[in-house]
């Protein structure tokens, strides 16, 4: 059985509000899985929804910056990432000014300086590991 994280868990992990892990999960970003009709349902989050949450927070803190985004950030933009995440192998996720987001294994001197906002998933997967002992 996969470790999986309560709501509280994953603010605390992610740093994002209670709102807005609940924005995303009825968004479909994240906590898919799980859904359970009406309200007053408790939500599990799996090790791969709490790597997204952080990936959020983390872009989240820039998206004044980011693709002229609200700090919410669009939820086309989350989810984006959010699959970007799921579907990429690498550790490095990468988000272009344009809103176009990748995952790689490693950093180009082209997406140096090129206003690229680049986020460590091997340091959030870390960080998880940490905080789930």
């Amino acid at each position: 059985m996969n470790p999986t994280l309560s709501t509280p868990q994953l603010c605390e992990f992610s740093g994002l509000t209670y709102r807005r892990v609940d924005y995303y999960c009825r968004a479909g970003v994240f906590g898919r899985k799980n859904v359970s009709p009406g309200s007053g349902g408790r939500r599990r989050f799996e090790i791969e929804d709490a790597l997204i949450a952080g990936a959020l927070s983390a872009v989240s803190e820039y998206g004044g910056l980011l693709c002229n985004q609200p700090p919410m950030l669009s939820c086309p933009l989350a989810s984006s990432i959010a699959e970007a995440i799921r579907l990429g192998e690498g550790s490095l996720l990468m988000i272009e000014p344009s809103g176009n987001v990748y995952v790689s294994t490693q950093t180009d001197r082209v997406w140096m300086g090129s206003g690229v906002l680049i986020v460590d998933l091997s340091k959030l997967s870390a960080d998880l590991q940490l905080s789930a002992a």
